[in-house]
């Protein structure tokens, strides 16, 4: 049990977040935090949840895995426009280098919407 959480429901909160980011990346727009977690319904998250972390981690590595870029790369802070530093933690995990941070983030964009597009 994820954070307590029975894995059925972490299971449909990560599928739904899968959904809408995968609805966000056919139409090439980042989501913020904020907005995302108002589309979540299993799970109860806030915007800057340590569980809402670890669920677009999980569903980001498996995707990655499955040559689908980093997803969560399409989920962003309201006030920077960009990924929070678990991103970036996940992307360095993942072998994604690049020199500049943005870039690599950009990058991970444009392999998400990719991955998605005819889906």
């Amino acid at each position: 049990m994820p954070f307590g959480i029975d894995q059925a429901r972490w299971n449909t909160a990560k599928s739904e977040c899968r959904a809408v980011l995968v609805e966000r990346a056919k139409i090439k727009e980042p989501i913020s935090y904020g907005d995302l977690v108002k589309r979540v319904e299993a799970v109860t998250f806030e915007a800057r949840d340590q569980r809402l972390f670890a669920l677009l981690g999980e569903l980001s590595e498996e995707d990655a895995k499955a040559g689908k870029g980093i997803t969560s790369a399409l989920v962003v802070a309201a006030a920077e426009g960009m990924p929070g530093g678990g991103f970036f933690e996940l992307a360095k995990k993942l072998k994604r280098k690049k020199a500049d941070p943005v870039e690599m983030w950009i990058g991970e964009l444009n392999l998400v919407y990719a991955a998605w597009k005819d889906s």
